[in-house]
């Protein structure tokens, strides 16, 4: 088994975090109904599959090791950004609104 450097384990993470917010996107798209924990961790899912088959896994049970860690994992890190992105964003939308009132 090939070691990973810091670089090559940077780049994997950036890497399955562009893909998940991809596939993320394209569910919220389809799915609008779905609240954000189920967004991520499906989207999570799916690019955990993709991930463990093209690892090249040797046995089953790595498999299912690879998808059930990157699923819960990548999933809870996900979802936790996501809850942080509109907690900043709601904040800076309700930090403008007394200045607008004031200004009327």
């Amino acid at each position: 088994m090939t070691e990973l450097t810091i670089p090559q384990i940077i780049f994997g993470f950036l890497f399955w975090i562009v893909l998940e917010i991809i596939i993320a996107l394209f569910l919220r798209v389809l799915f609008r109904k779905l609240n954000e924990y189920w967004i991520a961790y499906i989207s999570a899912g799916i690019v955990s599959v993709i991930v463990a088959v093209f690892s090249k896994t040797p046995s089953l049970s790595k498999f299912l090791i690879t998808l059930l860690l990157g699923t819960f994992l990548m999933g809870t890190i996900f979802w936790v950004c996501w809850l942080l992105i509109r907690l900043i964003f709601k904040k800076k939308q309700t930090d403008q609104l007394p200045d607008q009132q004031g200004e009327q």
